[in-house]
């Protein structure tokens, strides 16, 4: 019985160590404690769509705010979740520059209109 005993004790001493080489490559192999990471802010990102005066400012819109823009204003787009980000940056760029175009038509409409009437009523 001696020498089962023995050839126990050495197993249990053997499975003690690789057991020991494992909790070792564990402890290596553990990933570190990363650091928190603070949300990426944009600080070139402008305060609204309407006051973007180029693409590239566009581009820093999501997809997700541009396509609420688009519905806020109540503008038709046909499958606008399936249009990629490029092409809804292109569309609203045009709506801006009609709008643009628009507004300053009728101001210099309005400014005309206004000097008309002060020289009637000279």
């Amino acid at each position: 019985m001696s020498s089962s005993s023995e050839s126990a004790l050495k197993k249990i001493a053997k499975l003690e160590q690789q057991l020991n080489k494992l909790k070792l490559s564990l402890t290596k192999a553990a990933p570190k404690e990363t650091k928190e990471r603070k949300p990426r802010t944009r600080k070139d990102k402008p305060e609204s769509i309407e006051s973007c005066k180029s693409k590239s400012e566009l581009d820093k819109f999501t997809k997700k705010e541009i396509i609420e823009w688009i519905k806020s204003r109540e503008i038709a787009l046909k499958k606008a979740n399936q249009t990629l980000k490029q092409d809804l940056v292109k569309f609203v760029w045009k709506q801006l520059n009609t709008q643009a175009a628009e507004s300053s038509s009728d101001d210099s409409g309005s400014e005309s209109d206004s000097e008309c009437s002060e020289c009637d009523s000279e």
